[in-house]
């Protein structure tokens, strides 16, 4: 990709950056395959039925990937915001009820406990620290996402494209 300089070739009218990448490498892998199959090396070669079944999961490794290096890039970001701006207790209930849980496979940490634990007046306060929480993420992954996203709608595209990957990959 960057000896022929393809990303200068990336056009956001065009689609999406992250299909534009996924087509490149998979033409990139049609060429080696192409390659190998002129001079076939020893052990025989991949049918074009297990070609096609490799690169449907690997799209489907490559979106894994994508969500995940995406989710992580808006929590560091959220968490220096939170530490930049002395909000430690946005982070930390946010990270303790929402994160822990869903990274970890943790049980759901109740209000009362998050009460006790973070030193905070009342329930009420846990949740809409919470509610804080979850806008601030939901603002850094709009962001990340903006970066490459031409406009709101393919923002709001990105957005549903993620939460896709996540519940497919939550099912397998």
């Amino acid at each position: 990709m960057l000896e022929r300089r393809l990303l200068g070739a990336a056009d956001r009218s065009k689609g999406k950056f992250r299909t534009f990448l996924l087509t490149s490498l998979e033409h990139y892998a049609i060429d080696q395959f192409r390659r190998v199959k002129r001079s076939p090396l020893p052990g025989g070669i991949e049918t074009g039925d297990e070609v096609q079944d490799d690169a449907a999961s690997a799209q489907e490794a490559f979106e894994r990937e994508w969500a995940k290096q995406t989710i992580s890039q808006a929590l560091e970001s959220m968490s220096a915001e939170c530490q930049a701006k002395k909000r430690s207790d946005v982070w930390e209930v946010f990270q303790t009820r929402i994160v822990e849980p869903i990274l970890n496979g943790q049980p759901e940490v109740p209000y009362e406990e998050l009460v006790a634990r973070f030193g905070l007046k009342s329930p009420v306060v846990a949740f809409n620290l919470l509610v804080t929480g979850k806008r601030m993420f939901e603002r850094h992954l709009r962001s990340i996402i903006g970066a490459y996203a031409a406009d709101e709608s393919k923002i709001d595209e990105e957005m549903a494209d993620l939460r896709r990957i996540l519940s497919e990959a939550g099912a397998s």
